[in-house]
């Protein structure tokens, strides 16, 4: 039986094209002139000038919902036209310090409000699914108290990006949709490893990589999560009763196990065989991929007693088709 691969996370930062955003933010509160108001009440000179001193003060924090509270009682107020502007670029000023700052709540309020306003907005998507990720999936102990969010965020920029959106936020003569795809698809299989959940961790890291097939990262975690799956097939055929296990033919329900054995066992040499062609001559992975090796030779010397050979031409046939490696910078916080 294979020896399970103990190894610390090598999480290469994904390459995503991504620059620091530049916000365009309201400066301090120009004058403007009424346009024929009928009616400009003491309470709305107090609303607007109670916001006034707020953005005069610099606090946007306060400025902002004092803006919104201002829209929502004179929307055709002497002063709406010009918060109607304000408002949403002080948000994504907001919402940006929010992401660097890796604060979830406060980007999810922000991001909400963002996307009540505007539904598709690639930038409130695909920086809360980047933002949420790094807050809580990329720290020393991660914990996704934000789980169904990230999951719902990732999803949907997933297909803004299949639909060849570009977040604002990101160069576009940098950005690479194949390394994103992959990031985002890979978020996704943390959020299954983080459960336990080895066959759909698999799922996404193999769907990452076939988007991005340059990065050894994907197929490195691949062979690591259908490893597990593999672990637990072989624990649970090790239950099986001896009579049951070595009989012929074998029962239905343990010749399943048997299978399962079998087909996580052939895809940990897939997506490993992958991970060693990708890394033969630039290996950022250190001892990680010795470790892989040794654990890839056992496994397809299980899988293929008759061919000792067989591992590394199958190693050579993928180095020879090999893809361009993936070539953006890490992501970037807005």
């Amino acid at each position: 039986m294979i020896l399970d691969v103990a190894m610390s996370r090598i999480r290469a930062r994904v390459g995503l094209g991504l620059v620091v955003v530049a916000f365009v933010v309201g400066g301090l509160v120009r004058s403007v002139a009424a346009q024929g108001d009928p009616v400009f009440t003491p309470a709305e000179a107090q609303a607007y000038k109670t916001w006034y001193d707020a953005n005069q003060a610099a606090d946007l924090g306060k400025a902002l919902p004092l803006a919104a509270d201002y829209l929502r009682t004179y929307p055709s107020g002497r002063y709406a036209e010009y918060l109607r502007s304000w408002l949403p670029q002080t948000r994504r000023q907001l919402f940006g310090a929010a992401v660097q700052a890796k604060d979830a709540d406060a980007m999810l309020r922000l991001g909400r409000e963002g996307l009540a306003d505007a539904p598709e907005d690639p930038f409130y998507v695909y920086w809360l699914a980047v933002g949420l990720r790094t807050a809580e999936l990329q720290g020393t102990a991660p914990r996704a108290t934000h789980e169904a969010e990230m999951v719902e965020q990732t999803r949907h920029a997933i297909a803004l990006v299949e639909a060849g959106k570009v977040p604002a936020g990101v160069d576009p003569t940098r950005f690479s949709a194949k390394a994103t795809l992959g990031y985002l698809y890979e978020t996704l299989s943390l959020v299954e490893e983080g459960h336990e959940r080895w066959e759909g961790a698999a799922e996404f890291s193999e769907k990452a990589a076939a988007v991005d097939p340059g990065s050894p990262q994907h197929v490195l975690d691949c062979g690591r999560f259908h490893q597990q799956s593999y672990l637990q097939a072989v624990r649970q055929l090790q239950g099986v009763p001896d009579a049951d296990r070595l009989a012929t033919p074998l029962k239905p329900d343990v010749q399943a196990v048997l299978d399962r054995v079998n087909r996580e066992a052939d895809a940990v040499v897939d997506c490993w065989s992958r991970f060693m062609a990708l890394t033969t001559s630039d290996n950022p992975f250190g001892d990680a991929r010795a470790n892989v090796e040794k654990a890839l030779v056992e496994l397809y010397r299980y899988r293929h007693p008759d061919d000792p050979g067989g591992l590394q031409r199958l190693i050579e046939a993928r180095r020879s088709a090999l893809p361009p490696a993936s070539s953006a910078p890490a992501a970037s916080s807005p």
